[in-house]
Protein backbone atom coordinates (compact mmCIF):
# COMPACT_ATOMS: atom_id res chain seq x y z
CA UNK A 1 0.00 0.00 0.00
CA UNK A 2 2.76 2.51 0.92
CA UNK A 3 4.42 1.76 -2.73
CA UNK A 4 0.96 2.41 -4.41
CA UNK A 5 0.60 5.69 -2.57
CA UNK A 6 4.52 6.75 -3.52
CA UNK A 7 4.07 6.13 -6.85
CA UNK A 8 1.14 7.67 -7.28
CA UNK A 9 2.30 10.49 -5.81
CA UNK A 10 5.82 10.86 -8.02
CA UNK A 11 3.33 10.38 -11.06
CA UNK A 12 0.79 13.23 -10.25
CA UNK A 13 4.36 15.03 -9.67
CA UNK A 14 5.23 13.94 -13.07
CA UNK A 15 1.98 15.00 -14.67
CA UNK A 16 2.51 18.08 -12.85
CA UNK A 17 5.82 18.95 -14.38
CA UNK A 18 4.77 17.94 -17.64
CA UNK A 19 1.42 20.32 -17.59
CA UNK A 20 3.57 23.29 -16.50
CA UNK A 21 6.24 22.26 -19.67
CA UNK A 22 3.30 22.74 -22.10
CA UNK A 23 1.85 25.71 -20.17
CA UNK A 24 5.57 27.72 -20.23
CA UNK A 25 5.33 26.61 -23.88
CA UNK A 26 2.27 28.04 -24.70
CA UNK A 27 3.21 30.92 -22.72
CA UNK A 28 6.58 31.78 -25.26
CA UNK A 29 4.35 31.23 -28.38
CA UNK A 30 1.93 33.55 -27.08
CA UNK A 31 4.33 36.06 -26.27
CA UNK A 32 5.93 35.50 -29.57
CA UNK A 33 3.05 35.81 -31.36
CA UNK A 34 1.95 38.96 -29.06
CA UNK A 35 5.17 40.78 -30.45
CA UNK A 36 4.25 39.80 -33.58
CA UNK A 37 0.82 41.26 -33.24
CA UNK A 38 2.65 44.76 -31.38
CA UNK A 39 4.54 45.44 -34.75
CA UNK A 40 2.14 45.35 -37.14
CA UNK A 41 2.41 48.61 -39.44
CA UNK A 42 -1.34 49.01 -39.13
CA UNK A 43 -0.99 49.40 -35.59
CA UNK A 44 1.99 51.08 -36.21
CA UNK A 45 0.61 53.43 -38.71
CA UNK A 46 -2.58 54.22 -36.68
CA UNK A 47 -0.26 54.88 -33.29
CA UNK A 48 1.48 57.23 -35.88
CA UNK A 49 -1.34 59.35 -37.21
CA UNK A 50 -2.97 59.57 -33.84
CA UNK A 51 0.01 60.93 -31.62
CA UNK A 52 0.77 63.45 -34.65
CA UNK A 53 -2.96 64.59 -34.57
CA UNK A 54 -2.63 65.47 -30.93
CA UNK A 55 0.91 66.94 -31.87
CA UNK A 56 -0.88 69.07 -34.50
CA UNK A 57 -3.66 70.18 -32.14
CA UNK A 58 -1.78 70.70 -28.94
CA UNK A 59 0.58 73.22 -31.65
CA UNK A 60 -2.43 74.94 -32.59
CA UNK A 61 -2.63 73.60 -36.32
CA UNK A 62 -6.41 73.19 -36.63
CA UNK A 63 -8.06 72.86 -40.54
CA UNK A 64 -11.18 72.94 -41.40
CA UNK A 65 -13.09 69.61 -40.96
CA UNK A 66 -10.22 68.36 -39.10
CA UNK A 67 -12.59 66.10 -36.93
CA UNK A 68 -13.73 64.41 -39.96
CA UNK A 69 -9.87 63.44 -41.07
CA UNK A 70 -9.35 62.02 -37.56
CA UNK A 71 -12.85 59.90 -37.92
CA UNK A 72 -12.11 58.89 -41.45
CA UNK A 73 -8.49 57.86 -40.78
CA UNK A 74 -9.48 55.77 -37.91
CA UNK A 75 -12.39 54.29 -39.26
CA UNK A 76 -10.89 50.72 -38.80
CA UNK A 77 -8.85 51.42 -35.49
CA UNK A 78 -11.17 49.01 -33.44
CA UNK A 79 -10.05 46.03 -35.34
CA UNK A 80 -6.39 46.59 -34.23
CA UNK A 81 -7.04 48.06 -30.40
CA UNK A 82 -8.67 47.67 -27.88
CA UNK A 83 -12.40 49.02 -26.32
CA UNK A 84 -9.93 51.79 -23.94
CA UNK A 85 -8.15 53.14 -27.21
CA UNK A 86 -11.57 53.41 -29.23
CA UNK A 87 -12.81 55.10 -26.92
CA UNK A 88 -9.91 57.59 -26.30
CA UNK A 89 -10.37 58.16 -30.18
CA UNK A 90 -13.93 59.15 -29.59
CA UNK A 91 -13.36 61.13 -26.93
CA UNK A 92 -10.79 62.94 -29.03
CA UNK A 93 -13.03 63.64 -32.41
CA UNK A 94 -15.76 64.77 -29.91
CA UNK A 95 -13.14 67.11 -28.40
CA UNK A 96 -12.07 68.21 -31.77
CA UNK A 97 -15.12 68.74 -33.10
CA UNK A 98 -16.26 70.98 -29.60
CA UNK A 99 -13.05 72.86 -30.72
CA UNK A 100 -13.94 73.56 -34.09
CA UNK A 101 -17.49 74.64 -33.01
CA UNK A 102 -15.87 77.19 -30.53
CA UNK A 103 -13.44 78.40 -33.09
CA UNK A 104 -16.00 79.16 -35.47
CA UNK A 105 -18.29 81.11 -32.91
CA UNK A 106 -15.39 83.10 -31.57
CA UNK A 107 -14.86 83.95 -34.97
CA UNK A 108 -18.69 85.08 -35.08
CA UNK A 109 -18.46 87.04 -32.12
CA UNK A 110 -18.95 91.33 -31.87
CA UNK A 111 -17.13 93.37 -30.46
CA UNK A 112 -19.88 93.96 -27.64
CA UNK A 113 -20.38 90.27 -26.66
CA UNK A 114 -17.84 90.42 -23.64
CA UNK A 115 -19.86 88.08 -21.42
CA UNK A 116 -19.86 85.00 -24.32
CA UNK A 117 -16.10 85.70 -25.13
CA UNK A 118 -15.53 84.87 -21.48
CA UNK A 119 -17.58 81.45 -21.37
CA UNK A 120 -15.62 80.52 -24.76
CA UNK A 121 -12.35 81.45 -23.81
CA UNK A 122 -13.17 79.63 -20.60
CA UNK A 123 -14.29 76.39 -22.52
CA UNK A 124 -11.27 77.00 -25.18
CA UNK A 125 -8.97 76.51 -21.98
CA UNK A 126 -10.94 73.42 -20.83
CA UNK A 127 -10.35 71.52 -24.17
CA UNK A 128 -6.89 72.91 -24.56
CA UNK A 129 -5.87 71.40 -21.11
CA UNK A 130 -7.84 68.07 -22.27
CA UNK A 131 -5.23 67.96 -25.30
CA UNK A 132 -2.55 68.85 -23.66
CA UNK A 133 -2.83 65.97 -21.35
CA UNK A 134 -3.90 63.56 -24.21
CA UNK A 135 -0.48 62.69 -25.36
CA UNK A 136 0.39 60.98 -22.42
CA UNK A 137 -3.07 59.22 -22.18
CA UNK A 138 -2.49 57.92 -25.72
CA UNK A 139 0.66 56.68 -25.48
CA UNK A 140 -0.07 55.01 -22.07
CA UNK A 141 -3.33 53.26 -24.22
CA UNK A 142 -1.82 51.98 -27.12
CA UNK A 143 1.44 50.99 -25.55
CA UNK A 144 -0.02 46.98 -24.90
CA UNK A 145 -0.92 46.99 -28.30
CA UNK A 146 2.16 48.36 -30.40
CA UNK A 147 6.02 48.32 -29.81
CA UNK A 148 7.28 51.62 -30.48
CA UNK A 149 10.58 53.14 -30.09
CA UNK A 150 10.81 56.56 -28.74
Amino acid sequence: MLIASILLNVLQFIFGVIVYLRSEKEKEKRHKLDEKLRTHPERKAYYNYVTSYISNMQSGTIKKHYSQELLSNTRNIDLYFGDEVVKFVDELYSRTLYLEKIEREWKELRADQAEKKEILMKTWEEVRKWLDDSMNKAKEIMAPYVKVVD
